[in-house]
């Protein structure tokens, strides 16, 4: 890390602290990962919107590319889904990774106002998670059909799906049809018949 480097991170550092002596609700967690130069900040989901406006406009930070949104999905956990926003400073050469969780039922303040590139990592999150994103210009399908029921990256969907499809040539058109499989694949069932043979 370089002395202009280190000493940005400084400053963010001071900057963090302001936010949370501020307002502690701005920001949960922080850390920082040092051979990468990486921060990691967390925050709460009402919050995204200020504290990403606060990472772009302000003139020690000037985080003005977001590269990738992309989110996860903990279904053990109260607020099951993760949201991340990579954000890079170009002039400075440090990264800055915003999070947040949430549940099915909250809506997240959408980027879109502050990155406009951010419009279509929302919708593929919205398509794959069924994240809701309050303010979203234009929040539909982008991966999947208009009429695809659920959303496939939940782990609480079902591996075979809903609904089978596939293009019949017969009928020159997408035919949709209810899946059928065999009981063994529903059941996944791991048992095998053969004895363990132990190592001799």
């Amino acid at each position: 890390m370089t002395f202009f480097q280190s000493y940005l991170l400084h400053s963010i550092s001071k900057y963090i602290f302001y936010i949370m002596q501020r307002d502690k609700k701005y920001l949960t967690s922080h850390s920082y990962s040092n051979n990468v130069s990486h921060y990691y900040l967390t925050t709460h989901r009402v919050y995204m919107q200020k504290v990403g406006l606060f990472l772009l406009l302000d003139m020690n930070s000037q985080f003005k590319l977001c590269v990738d949104a992309v989110g996860s999905d903990f279904p053990s956990k109260r607020d099951r889904f993760f949201l991340y926003y990579n954000l890079l400073s170009l002039s400075n050469g440090l990264r800055v990774f915003l999070s947040c969780s949430t549940n099915e039922l909250e809506k997240v303040p959408s980027m879109v106002a502050i990155h406009s590139c951010v419009s279509w990592y929302e919708r593929e999150i919205w398509d794959m998670y069924g994240i809701h994103f309050d303010g979203h210009p234009d929040l539909r399908r982008i991966l999947t059909d208009y009429g695809f029921q659920g959303h496939p990256l939940r782990k609480d969907f079902p591996l075979s799906g809903f609904l089978e499809l596939y293009y019949n040539e017969r009928l020159n058109s997408i035919v949709y049809h209810p899946v059928s499989l065999v009981q063994e694949f529903r059941n996944f069932d791991t048992a095998s018949p053969w004895d363990y043979i132990s190592n001799y």
